[in-house]
């Protein structure tokens, strides 16, 4: 029972409030509302990118990998005890990297080949660039 009056008593208040509410004519014409200002498409210019010069003087070939270097890396690594992955840990680099070195599958420039000098305290073969022109 009490319940159903307290159903009555909200439904009254629903009444009492869309009575005060004003009317909307449903054939009211709608505005659009912009909110900040318009944009306008500009035309859009695209220029093609300069010739590209098919000059090789300057092209340089990366040396291959000897197998010096892969044996020496590996040879002072176990001479320190250590393992790829304690290794790559401390130059922060991921054991990949350290395996690809080693495997002769990618090649390390001089400056890691310094790095890993300084820590293995050994003295690595270093690898030096071939310049060939390609025309």
């Amino acid at each position: 029972m009490l319940n159903n009056k307290i159903e009555s008593f909200n439904y009254n208040i629903f009444l009492f409030i869309m009575s005060k509410m004003p009317k909307v004519d449903p054939n009211f014409d709608w505005k659009t509302v912009t909110l900040g200002k318009p944009i306008t498409v500009k035309e859009i210019h695209i220029q093609r990118p300069p010739e590209i010069q098919t000059n090789f003087e300057d092209l340089t070939i990366p040396a291959e990998i000897t197998t010096d270097l892969k044996i020496a890396i590996q040879q002072a690594r176990l001479a320190n005890k250590m393992s790829q992955k304690s290794l790559a840990e401390k130059l922060c680099v991921t054991v990949q990297v350290i395996q690809g070195y080693e495997n002769g599958t990618a090649i390390p420039n001089n400056l890691f080949i310094s790095r890993i000098e300084k820590l293995l305290n050994a003295k690595l073969p270093r690898i030096k660039k071939k310049s060939k022109d390609i025309n």
